[in-house]
């Protein structure tokens, strides 16, 4: 199912496109959306930040846990965040030039560990608030946008933020259809299946095996 802040994200991400195209007469919006995606391509050390979390976003996503059910996943998340914020503030140290820019970032990474934070202890403590924003894609696509603003590969902007927004709703759409071809991995389904079996079945009949 499609999920509802999706379609109102769409509907922005429409309405704003059309708009900005409309008044400024350009299509830079869609060139930057582009540029998101390749530019790290052409650094080595952004790249080498980005693999890692372009495979786990793969693997999970039209892999595994399509509807990622378990809370330790979304520890992972949570960890993966301050495991990348710790690497950004590795970057802002080595290349520090005190700018407007540079403190933009600091606050990033800050708000970014603040979050990857509260997401392991949600986790832990099982609080289903993080089922609607510890989710591998959201995550994951958070890394992928703020890394070329990061290595300054691009200049944070409208048209950065727009871009971003346009660039999430196609990755979306783009999961939502893989999903649907690709089939989840037989041993997970198999695994949540005997899961779901067994939290069925009373405890006392439960402990007998």
């Amino acid at each position: 199912m499609v999920d509802e802040w999706f379609v109102i994200l769409l509907c922005v991400a429409v309405i704003l496109s059309i708009s900005y195209v409309y008044y400024t007469k350009s299509l830079d919006l869609f060139s930057k959306s582009l540029k998101i995606i390749f530019l790290p391509l052409t650094n080595f050390e952004a790249l080498w930040f980005l693999l890692p979390v372009y495979f786990n976003w793969l693997l999970f996503e039209i892999f595994f846990e399509h509807e990622e059910k378990r809370f330790g996943r979304r520890f992972i998340n949570g960890f993966t965040l301050i495991w990348i914020s710790l690497g950004f503030i590795k970057y802002l140290i080595q290349s520090f030039v005190l700018s407007v820019n540079w403190i933009i970032k600091l606050i990033i990474v800050i708000l970014t560990m603040i979050f990857g934070g509260h997401i392991l202890v949600w986790a832990l403590k099982g609080n289903k608030i993080i089922k609607h924003i510890g989710r591998t894609r959201e995550l994951s696509f958070l890394i992928i946008f703020i890394t070329p603003f990061f290595f300054d590969l691009l200049e944070f902007d409208v048209t950065y933020l727009l871009s971003g927004l346009i660039l999430y709703v196609t990755f979306y759409l783009i999961f939502l259809i893989l999903q649907r071809i690709v089939p989840e991995f037989g041993g997970e389904k198999a695994d949540m299946e005997e899961k779901e079996i067994k939290s069925s079945i009373p405890r006392k009949i439960r402990n007998l095996f």
